[in-house]
C-alpha cells in the first residue's frame, strides 16, 4: 500500500523472530525502535558506537585532528 511517499507492506515474523527486508538493506545497519504499545520503528542508517562518540562531540574533530596532524 502507498501512502504518500511512503509504502507499507506487511510482513510476517518467522519462528525464529527474523523478518526481512528488502535486498538494497543487505549488509547495511539498521536502527530498531521499539515504543511501550509495542510498535517497531526500523531505520537504516550508520551508527556511531558508544565509545566512539566523543570524538564528535563539542568540536572534539578538531582536537582530533591536531593530534594526528
Amino acid at each position: 500500500m502507498i501512502i504518500g511517499n511512503n509504502i507499507e507492506t506487511i510482513k510476517h515474523v518467522r519462528n525464529n523472530g527474523q523478518i526481512s527486508v528488502r535486498k538494497k538493506y543487505a549488509g547495511k545497519q539498521i536502527q530498531v525502535l521499539t515504543s511501550s504499545d509495542g510498535t517497531i520503528i526500523i531505520k537504516p542508517g550508520k551508527f556511531i558506537p558508544y565509545n566512539e562518540m566523543w570524538l564528535y562531540r563539542n568540536n572534539n574533530n578538531e582536537v582530533f585532528d591536531k593530534a594526528i596532524g
